[in-house]
């Protein structure tokens, strides 16, 4: 019997103090921050530089979007009128024909009176050798900077504007290193001298 009254007066007890627990006031969630001064915070345990190969894939990007505002710009050049104030462009020399340089196909001159250079050929040798370019005239091997080189053989041809049955028309002749442009010596083979930028 005493038993049951020990056990009786322990269950009275553990009632007891959980309705006393259930009437508290429940404590808030959020406990107020510790107010602290704030340190430098120094992290010196980075791994060295490791170098990667191989390719990075990056697919989980936003779609384009639509982005509507103004942007003001406040640091640009303004002359006394507020308009803004741009540059000069700065002006380049045109680019000017020069010697590049002699074909690699020759040409033997005509034998006779009435047969002419092939013009459009030797125009053709210089554009094989040197993509770009045509054959020289007479003016651009003379004006051309740098100068031409020595010649590798005593003339090359040239492409010169010439009169012919009163009218402008352009022939094959040879330059000598002279200058002068005089006739080609012999039969040839001859170079084209070529020009282009």
């Amino acid at each position: 019997m005493r038993r049951i009254v020990v056990i009786g007066l322990a269950l009275i007890c553990v009632v007891a103090l959980g309705s006393l627990a259930a009437t508290r006031e429940p404590r808030s969630a959020i406990i107020e921050a510790v107010t602290r001064t704030p340190t430098q915070v120094e992290v010196t345990n980075f791994p060295v530089v490791q170098t990667i190969a191989g390719a990075v894939n990056v697919g989980n990007l936003p779609a384009v979007q639509n982005v509507a505002g103004t942007v003001a710009v406040g640091n640009l050049p303004l002359d006394g009128n507020g308009n803004v104030r741009v540059a000069d462009l700065v002006a380049t020399a045109p680019a000017t024909i020069r010697f590049v340089g002699f074909s690699d196909q020759t040409f033997l001159l005509p034998q006779t009176c009435c047969d002419r250079l092939p013009v459009f050929q030797m125009i053709r040798a210089c554009a094989t050798s040197f993509p770009g370019s045509r054959a020289c005239d007479y003016l651009e091997m003379i004006r051309s900077i740098p100068p031409a080189p020595e010649f590798p053989v005593a003339t090359p041809l040239i492409a010169m504007l010439g009169v012919g049955n009163s009218a402008y028309e352009v022939v094959g002749t040879c330059v000598h290193e002279d200058g002068a442009v005089n006739g080609c010596a012999g039969a040839g083979p001859f170079p084209v001298a070529c020009c282009g930028f």
